[in-house]
């Protein structure tokens, strides 16, 4: 009887057991798994036991690797994301970048998101074309007067320290920056609902989804509009703070080896991406026995789904070096002008889309030479102007940024990166935080974990941070009189804007007090129209 009841339950389990010929809830038609063939008798798989647990292991992973590819293909932020490239499709990298004798892709630098290619061209090549924009486009007339149009050379028997540093400071310009170079910034996104499924959360703060992709892109687009300009309510802005577009595009390969350093770039895939982060199946804390080292070295389902993450991409315009590479080269009056720039170009884009960087760090200011000696905006249909003294400020990188274009808003929820309890466990132990993380964590308590709504102070917290960062370099350092009157100056700036709760009222005030707009002023006209 004992016999036969036995039989008869694991008859019953049989019958329970799913029928993978069947569709499933993905609905996807699973195959009957592949045999595994010659397979290696050694290590592990001397054990009969732990071979069927790895062919089982292997079966499941072939199942969920189906379900990854079904639902990437269903993802509706990988949908727009394409919708929004210049092939309005998915492409290998070869046919986005070929390889040619005129182009050449080195290698910039990588981020905790990102890696960065500039494409220098060997010769002339015709001009990138920018994107179209849907507001109301008004080209306007810029001063084109070159301060080195002069060719006599400067007399003496040597060259003055001011003429040296900038020389230096050029010449590190233009040995990055070439001209029709342009920027390349490539991003792994992974597919938010395969990671939330496995892990139950929202995945690792440190990978890009479909969505953070796609609202990065937009907003970039969005502040590439503002160099051309554009009409809001019948009234003109424009700058150029903020780099031109060039087109967006997703690749499904590898990036390939004519691709400088493209060997050192490791992809994350879906496998690693989904280890636990203690990468032990007991759970955290267990005993290092020689049972649980057994259980670690068998193969996971995890380390057995390979799938590689596509890559979106953007092609940006070239800004030049940041500015943390040449800020000490810099002299009194073009660090005044940079920081007039940066405030000038948020409070225009402040205006038009309620834009917030959220992550205004040096490494994310660009500086490039300008032919221009006076720089134009355009705010509110008045025309500002300021000296660019040879070199312009351009802000990069939007991963962390908040734009609203009409009712829609693109943001990215911060909410991960920002985790006071984390802050106070490491003030416990005596890590002091840096003025970067402090100015993080001011930013992250003015919003308060509602990334999706207005702050303008964010804005003002980061440019304070900027101001700072300025006072405190080496040419404001010096004693000389110019050294000490921008250093002052940029003092004055700090204490307006703890005041300010917006940068319009900011540049108002500092508009409206002659002694706050000195050595290289701003001023305010009205527009030509006949020159429009």
């Amino acid at each position: 009887m004992i016999k036969s009841k036995s039989k008869q339950v694991t008859n019953r389990n049989k019958s329970n057991m799913p029928n993978h010929h069947h569709n499933d809830r993905y609905g996807l038609r699973i195959n009957n798994p592949r045999q595994i063939r010659n397979r290696p008798q050694h290590g592990l798989f001397k054990d009969s036991t732990y071979r069927r647990r790895f062919r089982n292991l292997e079966h499941r992973s072939e199942y969920l690797q189906q379900i990854i590819h079904d639902v990437l293909h269903k993802d509706k932020w990988r949908i727009k994301l394409i919708r929004i490239c210049v092939s309005k499709s998915v492409n290998k990298f070869e046919e986005i970048f070929p390889e040619t004798l005129t182009e050449q892709f080195s290698y910039v630098s990588s981020g905790s998101y990102a890696h960065v290619y500039r494409c220098k061209k060997q010769q002339q090549q015709q001009q990138e074309p920018k994107l179209e924009s849907s507001y109301t486009v008004i080209d306007s007339t810029t001063t084109t007067t070159n301060t080195n149009s002069t060719n006599d050379e400067p007399q003496g028997p040597k060259e003055s320290d001011t003429m040296k540093k900038q020389t230096s400071t050029n010449s590190i310009i233009d040995e990055q920056c070439t001209h029709g170079s342009t920027v390349i910034k490539l991003i792994d996104v992974y597919s938010e609902l395969v990671i939330k499924n496995f892990n139950g959360t929202s995945g690792r703060s440190s990978v890009s989804n479909y969505k953070d992709a796609y609202n990065e892109f937009k907003i970039s687009m969005y502040l590439a509009y503002l160099n051309v300009g554009i009409h809001q309510n019948d009234k003109l802005y424009k700058c150029a703070t903020f780099p031109e577009v060039y087109g967006t595009y997703v690749a499904n390969n590898c990036i390939p080896k004519y691709f400088d350093n493209s060997s050192k770039i490791k992809q994350i895939d879906y496998g690693r991406l989904l280890m636990k982060r203690d990468n032990d199946e007991n759970g955290a804390g267990a005993a290092d026995t020689t049972e649980s080292k057994q259980l670690r070295s068998r193969p996971s389902i995890r380390e057995l789904i390979t799938i590689k993450p596509e890559i979106a991409i953007i092609k940006m315009e070239d800004c030049g070096v940041p500015i943390i590479d040449i800020l000490s080269r810099l002299n009194p009056l073009q660090i005044l002008s940079l920081a007039k720039q940066l405030l000038l170009g948020f409070m225009i884009a402040e205006k038009v889309y309620e834009f917030e960087h959220r992550d205004l760090h040096l490494g994310n200011i660009m500086v490039k030479r300008c032919e221009c000696s006076i720089l134009e905006y355009f705010y509110n249909d008045k025309l500002i102007t300021v000296p660019s003294e040879e070199l312009q400020a351009k802000v990069i990188d939007t991963t962390f940024s908040r734009l609203k274009y009409k009712s829609r808003i693109y943001f990215r929820n911060l909410s991960n990166l920002f985790n006071e309890k984390d802050v106070e466990k490491d003030m416990e132990k005596g890590n002091r935080l840096s003025h970067q993380d402090e100015t993080y964590r001011a930013m992250a308590s003015e919003i308060s974990n509602n990334w999706t709504d207005h702050y303008p102070r964010s804005n003002i917290i980061w440019l304070t941070y900027i101001m700072k960062k300025f006072i405190n370099s080496r040419p404001l350092r010096k004693v000389t009189r110019e050294s000490s009157s921008v250093r002052a100056l940029l003092q004055d700036y700090v204490s307006l804007l703890f005041k300010t709760k917006s940068m319009y009222q900011f540049i108002s005030q500092i508009y409206q007090k002659p002694e706050l707009n000195l050595h290289v002023p701003i001023v305010i006209g009205s527009i030509d129209r006949n020159n429009v």
